[in-house]
Parts: C-alpha cells; sequence; structure tokens
C-alpha cells in the first residue's frame, strides 16, 4: 500500500510528464492502427470494421469497360454468363453494386400458364392472325 501511495504522489507531482508520455503513446499506438487499416485495406462503415480482400480495376474491353469477377466470387453468387444482373449506382456515385435477378416461380407460374394458354386456343389465335 506504501508503494502505491508513493506512485501516486509521484504521477501527482509530475502529471504534466505522465500527460506527455501517454500522448506520446496514444500517438504511436493510433499510427501503428492506421499502419494496418493500410496493410491490409480495412474501412469503416456504419461503425464496423471492413475489410477489403480484394480490390477490383476496371480494364478497357472494346469500347466499353469491365470489371474482372473472381471464379471463387462467381461461384458463391452463383451467377454464369447467362445471369441478368441490376445495377445500382449510390447517390453520392461512390458505390455501383450489381444485384443477380432470379427467375422466380410467380414469373415461371406466368409463363407457363401463357404458353398452356396459347396452346389451349391455338384455333383461335389461328383465326385472329388470319384477319
Amino acid at each position: 500500500r506504501q508503494g502505491f501511495l508513493r506512485l501516486l504522489t509521484y504521477i501527482k507531482i509530475n502529471q504534466n510528464l505522465f500527460e506527455r508520455i501517454f500522448i506520446m503513446y496514444l500517438k504511436k499506438l493510433l499510427k501503428n492502427v492506421l499502419d494496418v487499416y493500410k496493410k491490409y485495406k480495412m474501412y469503416v462503415q456504419g461503425g464496423r470494421i471492413m475489410m477489403v480482400d480484394n480490390t477490383k480495376h476496371i480494364f478497357k474491353n472494346g469500347n466499353s469497360y469491365a470489371l474482372r469477377i473472381s471464379k471463387q466470387d462467381r461461384l458463391d453468387l452463383g451467377i454464369d454468363e447467362d445471369t441478368n444482373l441490376v445495377k445500382t449506382i449510390s447517390p453520392d456515385h461512390k458505390t455501383i453494386s450489381f444485384t443477380v435477378i432470379n427467375s422466380n416461380d410467380e414469373n415461371q407460374a406466368v409463363d407457363d400458364f401463357a404458353k398452356k394458354f396459347m396452346a389451349d386456343h391455338k384455333k383461335a389465335f389461328d383465326i385472329l392472325k388470319d384477319m
């Protein structure tokens, strides 16, 4: 207990020195954290730390520009050359997102109904076509 009281007294007497050491330590710690952010390409979004594990670069493809999607990303998203995507640009024009359009059951049901209806009423459509 005596040692602790001496330490508190020493800190109180040399408070300015301890404040400078503490601030220097915080600056060094902050610099190390920023270095880690740069090294691992981390950023903060919505209060959460996000990590950019693979950055993409655009490249010229004929008269257009393109983004390359890795095989793993393609497999994770379940997309191929025939997949339809919807492009969305954020209001601040800093983010472009692509959403996969799945042919849902409702659209498939409408298509099936239309095909069945056309097949069932083929004669009526032939008569209308000849008019």
